[in-house]
């Protein structure tokens, strides 16, 4: 009988698994399946191994572990504009393109199974509202839930999400490149009109910023000249003062009267911004 010669491609040995084999003679009447045509690995294929001797199926994943490898990203885009998507295990190397123009809750399942150590993909913001993906146990970037602020189609606000087998490991790709400056969260704040007394501060008008936390810092600036407005036109016997402060997902601004009157204040807003 005839015999012909089968090498197995990528010799490597690595913590007693070997990804070739010697030679191998097979009979003539031998018959393998012909590879198809070129396509990116997702890590989850099953290719032929050996370890002590013994032959074994394993993954991709399991190979790029054993290795020191790592599977080539692919840029796959996945459009979903729905309301709190649910990402899905098929979502692995992809790039997912989250908008909406309400705050989100997407969710992701926990950090094992299909969603195990190696899995990994890329979620964006390109939508007005935010997006808070959240696993169903476990921790994302190190807490319960990651925002990914608002965004725009030419400005996406992205970051890769890896999974460690237990937990999801976070990269950030929003940071800009001057300053390494993270936009959290961005919106406006309308001030109140009612009369505060001298030395007195109103209410504080308090509005949702969600991701912001207390160490952020808020850049405010009036949505108007605001010197045309009683309580903020420049007199010699003074004019409002506004004092701004962050606070677990939300921006606060005061308005106080440092004059030797009582004021009431025209309407006015603010548009304001957090980053860190």
């Amino acid at each position: 009988m005839k015999r012909f010669l089968m090498f197995v491609v990528a010799a490597a040995m690595v913590s007693g698994w070997l990804y070739a084999a010697a030679p191998i003679l097979k009979a003539a009447d031998s018959t393998v399946t012909a590879m198809p045509a070129a396509s990116t690995l997702v890590g989850t294929e099953l290719v032929y191994c050996v370890q002590g001797g013994a032959d074994r199926k394993c993954t991709v994943d399991q190979v790029a572990v054993y290795t020191g490898t790592a599977i080539p990203p692919t840029a796959v885009p996945s459009d979903q504009t729905g309301t709190n998507y649910a990402f899905q295990s098929t979502d692995r190397a992809k790039v997912v393109y989250l908008s909406n123009a309400a705050n989100q809750t997407p969710t992701i399942a926990a950090a094992t199974g299909s969603f195990g150590n190696g899995w990994y993909t890329t979620a964006c913001n390109t939508g007005v509202g935010t997006q808070t993906i959240t696993p169903a146990s476990g921790t994302i970037g190190g807490a319960s839930t990651y925002v990914l602020p608002a965004g725009t189609v030419g400005a996406a606000k992205c970051a890769a999400i890896i999974s460690d087998g237990t937990n999801y490991r976070v990269v950030p790709e929003f940071s800009t490149a001057a300053g390494g400056v993270t936009l959290i969260a961005n919106g406006t704040s309308a001030l109140g009109t009612s009369a505060i007394t001298s030395a007195t501060c109103a209410t504080a008008v308090t509005t949702t910023a969600t991701g912001t936390a207390t160490t952020d810092t808020i850049q405010w600036g009036f949505n108007g000249d605001p010197t045309a407005v009683t309580g903020y036109v420049p007199l010699v016997a003074g004019m409002l003062t506004i004092i701004a402060y962050p606070s677990a997902n939300n921006v606060n601004f005061k308005v106080c009267n440092n004059t030797s009157a009582s004021v009431t204040p025209g309407a006015i807003t603010l548009n304001w911004r957090v980053s860190r």
